[in-house]
């Protein structure tokens, strides 16, 4: 409506993705409030990345990266 472009894009409807940027690094956050265990791609603009919360893999392939997060948990991702 605002004539804004989103900075992320998600393939998964029922997860929340927040990109957090500071003085402590970009943060990309995937949090799954469903019952059922979620996969995610989120398109964003960086090369590489950890989940520094729960330690699950992550894969960084073209700006996209994919997680899979647990019901009602986070996956947190510093991005590099």
């Amino acid at each position: 409506m605002a004539g804004v472009e989103p900075r992320l894009r998600s393939d998964n409807g029922a997860i929340q993705a927040r990109l957090h940027s500071g003085r402590g690094g970009n943060y990309l956050w995937v949090v799954n409030p469903t019952r059922k265990e979620a996969e995610a791609t989120v398109d964003v603009s960086f090369g590489s990345g950890e989940d520094v919360w729960e330690h699950r893999p992550v894969q960084v392939v073209g700006g996209k990266v994919s997680v899979t997060v647990e019901p009602r948990d986070a996956a947190v991702i510093a991005l590099h």
